[in-house]
């Protein structure tokens, strides 16, 4: 099914995986549902994209935020030599850059360095 689909947007161009490689989809370990055709649901998915006159640039800057989303949910943190945060595998947030046509450091900037305000807590990461 899921090859179908990457034939289907040529999804390979955005790195997207199977719903196992992304921490957001692969909690559930539910990757199918009875009675719903995901091919037939996603080709209706593009053909309304198209209808409502979004150019095929329009659809591959959606899916590239949709997997650019995906990724960032598999930054892991890991603590530095001098007790802060650090990201552990470079390669996604640069791999998320490269999908939003970013700088790489732009999106290590705005991952551990700054305050976040969490429920309960505040954590400051320097």
């Amino acid at each position: 099914m899921l090859s179908k689909i990457h034939e289907l947007a040529n999804l390979d161009r955005f790195g997207v995986q199977p719903p196992e490689a992304y921490l957001y989809t692969s909690r559930s370990k539910c990757y199918n549902a009875d009675g719903i055709d995901d091919y037939e649901d996603f080709a209706s998915t593009i053909q309304a994209m198209t209808t409502i006159g979004l150019s095929q640039q329009e659809i591959d800057d959606i899916f590239k935020v949709l997997a650019a989303i995906l990724w960032l949910g598999n930054i892991q943190f890991v603590e530095n030599n001098d007790g802060n945060a650090a990201i552990a595998d470079e390669s996604v947030p640069t791999y998320v850059a490269y999908l939003l046509d970013v700088d790489g450091a732009s999106v290590n900037k705005v991952s551990p360095s700054h305050n976040h305000l969490t429920i309960g807590s505040y954590v400051s990461y320097h």
